[in-house]
């Protein structure tokens, strides 16, 4: 998987946790969120300062800044 689109599914489960927690604070789920969220944010770390980018362009192309 890409690291773009694992960061979007990592930030949607984030997204999905913190609302539960917001919404039905019972003790387990927000010890449940409690261990998720950190860990799903080293992980997010992680995969983003692992991830080799990829450009057909070079320094010398004077199109290093474009994406296409």
């Amino acid at each position: 998987m890409h690291y773009k689109n694992a960061v979007v599914w990592i930030f949607v489960i984030l997204l999905l946790t913190l609302a539960l927690v917001l919404l039905y604070p019972s003790k387990w789920l927000i010890g449940l969120g409690v261990m998720v969220l950190p860990f799903l944010l080293l992980v997010q770390a992680v995969v983003i300062l692992r991830a080799k980018e990829s450009s057909e362009h070079t320094f010398e192309d004077d199109k290093w800044y474009e994406d296409k």
